[in-house]
């Protein structure tokens, strides 16, 4: 029977091995540290075991839901397992995870209030997540380009999701109050809008070279998403230049549309609007970092420079 269990989880354990920049373990501990919350090593533990396996479990369940078929340059789980067991997979360890961080409070004598307070906190932000989701997905087989609010909101909960279970799980654990739980969550929301913004970013930055062949860059408009990048550009042009929207629907894997793609959005300088957004937006978290901690080498402020880092400098600079 172990047998089987371990095998059912397979294509998780797959995802697990894959190599990752663990930005929200950074974060979990980044907050802890910086906000002095005075945490035991359980409670980090624990905090970080669930979100992993949440994370991981929401990679697997978004290929699918995006057709993706590579993730983190290897063949993406359900390519490799097969989508029915991919997709029990990702739910069972949802839940096994869920399951296991309640017993783990228990067994680590977390006062019976915080256990309450944090399982409840579990719920609302898996709930949140999948409506974050959900519009994306929805938004995308709609072929319904959002607006700016509207896709910020929608970050808040897809991507911003998990830095904010993250940071409301620390501070419901922590035993110290630290004024600050209103100024976490934004943090986090924040932070998950400016994730989602290089990760739109870095997927379409490079123009795919064509030589006849589709190739596997610019996947974003093979999914037909509406991007950050997407969304600029249509506020843009507004609803009388429907070229890029037209292209997008194709949902077309041909480099040829994919180019063409790309050049739109150079026609509206969204490239330049994007890497302009991120430094900006950067540089208001870290300096708000700055103003509450009242010191500017905070570990908070080290995770949002090193994300920064993953912009490259030639766009970077390109935007001044």
């Amino acid at each position: 029977m172990a047998l089987v269990h371990e095998q059912l989880l397979e294509p998780i354990r797959y995802l697990t091995s894959l190599p990752s920049k663990d930005v929200r373990g950074r974060f979990i501990a980044s907050v802890a540290a910086d906000f002095a919350l005075d945490l035991r090593s359980e409670y980090l533990d624990a905090v970080a075991a669930l979100t992993h396996a949440l994370h991981t479990a929401s990679l697997a369940l978004d290929d699918i839901e995006d057709a993706t078929q590579v993730r983190r340059g290897h063949p993406a789980a359900h390519v490799v397992f097969g989508t029915p067991l991919t997709i029990n997979a990702a739910c069972l360890s949802i839940f096994e995870a869920c399951t296991e961080f309640s017993k783990t409070l228990a067994a680590i004598d977390c006062p019976l209030d915080r256990q309450l307070t944090a399982n409840r906190v579990v719920q609302e932000e898996l709930v949140l997540l999948h409506v974050g989701q959900g519009k994306d997905i929805l938004w995308r087989e709609l072929s319904y380009v959002p607006s700016l609010s509207e896709y910020r909101e929608m970050t808040e909960g897809k991507t911003g999701g998990l830095f904010r279970l993250i940071a409301r799980l620390l501070l419901v654990l922590s035993p110290l109050a630290t004024g600050r739980n209103d100024d976490l969550v934004a943090l986090s929301n924040d932070l998950g809008y400016l994730f989602q913004i290089m990760d739109d970013f870095l997927n379409v930055v490079s123009p795919p070279v064509c030589n006849g062949l589709s190739t596997g860059t610019c996947d974003d408009f093979t999914e037909g998403k509406a991007s950050f990048l997407v969304v600029h550009h249509c506020a843009c042009v507004g609803a009388n230049d429907s070229r890029l929207r037209l292209a997008l629907r194709q949902r077309s894997a041909d480099c040829n549309v994919k180019l063409q793609c790309w050049s739109l959005l150079v026609e509206t300088n969204s490239f330049a609007f994007a890497v302009s957004h991120i430094k900006a937006f950067s540089n208001d978290l870290t300096n708000r970092l700055q103003r509450w901690l009242d010191r500017d080498d905070g570990e908070v402020a080290t995770l949002i420079r090193s994300l920064q880092d993953r912009v490259p400098t030639a766009a970077l600079n390109s935007s001044r």
